[in-house]
C-alpha cells in the first residue's frame, strides 16, 4: 500500500507544479474476500493493464490457428484474469471467447449455442499452436 501511496502523491504533486489551481485526491480501492475453505484475504483491488502487439508472434500464431473464426483484434473494456497472466507475470496472453461483451458479466448473462460451438472449435485450434 505504501508504495502506491507514494506513486499517487508524486502524480498529484506533479500535476498541482503545472497547474496551482489542481486539486485532488485519490484512493486505491481494497477489498476482502473469503474463499471457499473460508480463508479471509484483504488487498488492494488493482488489476494492471496489459497489451499484446498485434504483431507478436503469439498472436499471429493465434491468428492463423483461428483463421476462419478470427474476427478482429481488440480489446475488452473488462478484467480479465489476464491481468495476472500478462499484466503481473509478462505471460503472452490473448482473449477469446464466446459470445458479446455487453452480455458478458452480467446478471443475466447469456451466449448462443452457435458462439458456444465456434469458440470450441477456436480453442481445439489454439491447442495445437
Amino acid at each position: 500500500g505504501a508504495y502506491m501511496d507514494v506513486i499517487r502523491d508524486q502524480a498529484i504533486a506533479g500535476l498541482q507544479r503545472a497547474d496551482s489551481t489542481f486539486k485532488a485526491h485519490a484512493e486505491i480501492d481494497t477489498e476482502t474476500i473469503t474463499t471457499y475453505t473460508g480463508v479471509t484475504r484483504s488487498g488492494l483491488k488493482i488489476q494492471p493493464a496489459w497489451k499484446m502487439s498485434p504483431d507478436s508472434p503469439f498472436v499471429q500464431m493465434a491468428k492463423t490457428a483461428l483463421s476462419d473464426a478470427f474476427t478482429a483484434i481488440g480489446y475488452y473494456s473488462f478484467c480479465t484474469n489476464a491481468a495476472r497472466s500478462a499484466g503481473m507475470m509478462n505471460i503472452p496472453t490473448i482473449g477469446y471467447g464466446p459470445g458479446y461483451e455487453g452480455s458478458a458479466h452480467i446478471a443475466d448473462e447469456y451466449l448462443e449455442l452457435d458462439q458456444l460451438w465456434g469458440a470450441a472449435e477456436g480453442y481445439y485450434r489454439l491447442c495445437n499452436i
